[in-house]
């Protein structure tokens, strides 16, 4: 029921101060054309303001010297849409509006905490299955619970672009719970799914 946006913004012109002045106007523009396509004005926001001179390398004959071509102005913008369904919109009024670089999409949940707790509590289920049948081959049963470790969690999406991760340690227990994508939104999107991982280390006393 989330998506974020992450795109970029850049300008060239000889001079610093045209190039920069370009930028400014542009993202103001595509900050403009996003909230008319229905993102939330505190939902925005911009990186600082990137400089990088461009140098011509020069003749390869007669030891030429590289000379100033002019100056590249890079900017970045964040939008997050808690309305899945807008995404079509807003990102083709973004890039429309000017912006000129798509650095990532990453669709996800606002409840991750639920999702995450839930796959938690699966994991350590897991866990004690995983030992009692263990435990078994030697006529033995797992008692109490020495020592419990979170071995590290993930959350991703379907989508290729903006992926989160973290994995989780050796011979550990690893439950997966798959939240269904967003149903009946309209366009060419289609989010999929959104996956939330958890992973438990458990050693247990045998009996």
């Amino acid at each position: 029921d989330e998506v974020t946006i992450n795109l970029g913004l850049e300008t060239f012109d000889k001079e610093l101060s045209r190039a920069k002045k370009d930028n400014d106007e542009r993202i103001k523009k595509v900050m403009a054309a996003c909230k008319t396509a229905g993102v939330e004005e505190s939902r925005m926001a911009t990186d600082q303001v990137r400089i990088e001179p461009r140098y011509n390398s020069g003749s390869s004959y007669g030891g030429g010297r590289a000379t100033l071509e002019g100056y590249t102005v890079r900017r970045g913008l964040q939008l997050t849409l808690r309305d899945v369904s807008r995404f079509d919109a807003v990102l083709t009024a973004a890039l429309e509006a000017g912006a000129n670089v798509v650095h990532g999409i990453h669709f996800g949940t606002t409840e991750l905490r639920k999702h995450r707790d839930a796959a938690r509590s699966l994991a350590m289920k897991a866990a004690l299955e995983k030992a009692t049948a263990l435990a078994k081959e030697y006529g033995m049963k797992p008692g109490k619970a020495r020592t419990i470790q979170e071995t590290g969690g993930r959350s991703w999406s379907s989508y290729g672009w903006g992926g989160r991760g973290g994995g989780g340690g050796m011979g550990s227990q690893n439950v997966v719970q798959e939240v269904a994508g967003a149903g009946g939104v309209e366009g060419t999107m289609a989010p999929g799914m959104v996956a939330v991982g958890a992973g438990v280390s458990v050693v247990f006393d045998l009996e």
